[in-house]
């Protein structure tokens, strides 16, 4: 981690979760309120980006990249 992610850290460790303590467990919002990720719609369009991209992706793995 660098020093960009350690006021983070002290604000959890000092005030516990909040948009500007996180931990990636709990989702905040654009306006600093909790939120609930839709993750049938996170699957949808993973699906969707996937289909989408394959060619890309093709190409990635066959570079090694």
């Amino acid at each position: 981690m660098d020093a960009r992610g350690w006021p983070c850290v002290e604000h959890l460790h000092d005030r516990g979760l909040s948009p500007k303590g996180l931990t990636f467990k709990e989702p905040y919002g654009p306006d600093d309120e909790k939120t609930i990720i839709d993750r049938t719609r996170v699957r949808e369009l993973a699906a969707l980006n996937a289909e989408r991209h394959k060619d890309l992706f093709a190409h990635l793995l066959s570079a090694g990249v």
